[in-house]
């Protein structure tokens, strides 16, 4: 089996899978590694697209939200509910390839190379 850089950088994120934290809540998220690739899913149940903010650099995956509110759903009771958070991951030599949100999960795939801008990624 062909072992790549991202590869070996990503399983970095397999023995510090927690990323660093700000706000009220955690979302809770999943990691793949495929190859050069790792996508990264995460649950925001009750967000839009504007809601959240992706930016990639050289070092380092955030993704944000000041977004703050209930998620109307119709239900009496829920526990879904849109507050402000901040999440990061340290990455190394890989940058942002695309992010969509569907049904409440973004879903960011990263590929091997370096964003040395730091530019806000669009969601699709």
């Amino acid at each position: 089996m062909r072992t790549t850089i991202l590869s070996e950088l990503l399983n970095e994120i397999r023995y510090n899978a927690m990323p660093l934290a700000k706000g009220s809540r955690v979302p809770l998220y999943n990691v793949r590694v495929d190859g050069d690739t790792a996508v990264y899913s995460i649950a925001l149940p009750g967000y839009e697209k504007s809601d959240i903010q992706v930016r990639c650099t050289e070092n380092r995956l955030i993704v944000s939200s000041e977004a703050q509110g209930t998620y109307d759903s119709g239900y009496l009771v829920t526990s879904f509910a849109v507050s402000p958070f901040s999440m990061s991951w340290q990455i190394k030599g890989a940058k942002v390839s695309s992010a969509t949100m569907s049904n409440g999960v973004l879903e960011i795939v990263m590929q091997r190379s370096v964003s040395e801008t730091g530019d806000l990624v669009p969601i699709t």
